[in-house]
Parts: structure tokens; C-alpha cells; sequence
């Protein structure tokens, strides 16, 4: 099962957000009969559809346990940056294969796909051993070997990707990705994050 890590992110990004909002208002240092809280600032983003300043705060999550079919769909997302396994530095022999659930469950499925994932890493082998050179014998690694990729993106990218992928239509693992993803963007900025506002994900 696909898991993530919080690498690093905006300190304060709440605060952050709240502050861009402030200058567009030129309100920046507050002021006193101005104040409010930071949850109410983030509310009139929502409410404003100011969405640029989501863009000022960023976060950077790790996923492991996923599959190349996975990142495949991830780096679509092009305004992200990614960092991923290099199949021309690391041995495929040495990663694990991730199962769809829908396989995994049939016992017929799954034996057809251990002894297909088998035999590749056999010829993965023999390949290397007539001297192929690694980035060319892994043409032969099915898309479902297992890797890490590092996602870096500001708050309105995640937004859009959040979006996109956790809708029930998205394939099954990068959905699942996606809400992983966001229970960890939630644990530190609630208020853009919050469920209160999924229905508007959409206009991000």
C-alpha cells in the first residue's frame, strides 16, 4: 500500500497565505481594527476565489510503495518537481512489485502475474549478462515495480492534483495517493485543506 512522508514545508503557510491576501488589500502590516483570525483570511480566499495566494506557501511529500503505472499519471501534473528512483542507478531485482487489489484477490490473476513478473526478471539478468548495459535491459521491467518519487508543489497545485485524483473515476492507486496526500497537507495548513471546501477544489 502506497505511503507518505511530509519532507519539508512553508513555515506557517497559513500565515503565509494570510499575509498575500493582506498586501493585495494593502492592508500589509494589518491593522488593529482590521484584525481577524487566520481561519477567516483563508475563508475569504475561498470565498473570494483569490486563489493566487495559495501559490505562496509549497510542501514536499515522499511516496513509497507505488507503482511506475502510478508516477506515470503523477507526472502529468508538470508544474510539480520531481525527484524519482533512477531505474538506470538502482537493480530492479532489488525492488518489490506492487499488485492491484483486483489481482491480488484472484488466485489464477495472480499466479499469471508473479510468473510474468518472474520471467522479466530472469531476462532482466540474462540480458545484463551478455553485457546489455542496465538503461537498456530496463526496457524489459514491467510498469509495475515498485519505486519513491519527492513531490514539490505550492498549495494550489496540490489543490488541483487533490482534485483530479481523488475523484472516484481516478485510477485506483494514485487515488489512493491523493488522499494520503491530503491527509497530510490537512495536518498542517486545515483550513485550505479542509474538507469544507472539496466541493470547490474544482475552480482552484
Amino acid at each position: 500500500m502506497v505511503s507518505v512522508i511530509m519532507l519539508d514545508y512553508t513555515t506557517n503557510p497559513e500565515k503565509v497565505i494570510e499575509r498575500s491576501l493582506l498586501l493585495t488589500r494593502n492592508m500589509y502590516p494589518d491593522l488593529p481594527y482590521e484584525r481577524r483570525s487566520t481561519e477567516d483570511r483563508i475563508r475569504d480566499v475561498w470565498k473570494r476565489k483569490h486563489f493566487g495566494c495559495f501559490e505562496k506557501a509549497w510542501a514536499t511529500i515522499l511516496a513509497k510503495n507505488l507503482s511506475r503505472s502510478c508516477t506515470h499519471q503523477l507526472v502529468r501534473h508538470r508544474l510539480f518537481s520531481f525527484s524519482q528512483v533512477s531505474m538506470r542507478r538502482v537493480e530492479p531485482n532489488n525492488l518489490d512489485s506492487i499488485v492491484p487489489p483486483s489481482i491480488a484477490e484472484n488466485e489464477r490473476a495472480k499466479e499469471l502475474f508473479d510468473y510474468s513478473f518472474d520471467r522479466c526478471r530472469t531476462t532482466y539478468e540474462l540480458i545484463r549478462e551478455l553485457g546489455i548495459p542496465q538503461e537498456d535491459a530496463r526496457f524489459i521491467i514491467p510498469m509495475g515495480i515498485e519505486t519513491q518519487i519527492e513531490v514539490t508543489g505550492n498549495f494550489r497545485n496540490w489543490l488541483h492534483l487533490l482534485n483530479m485524483r481523488t475523484n472516484p473515476a481516478a485510477q485506483w492507486e494514485i487515488r489512493d495517493l491523493a488522499w494520503e496526500c491530503h491527509k497530510l497537507l490537512q495536518s498542517i495548513a486545515p483550513n485550505v485543506f479542509s474538507d469544507e471546501y472539496k466541493e470547490v477544489w474544482a475552480y482552484v
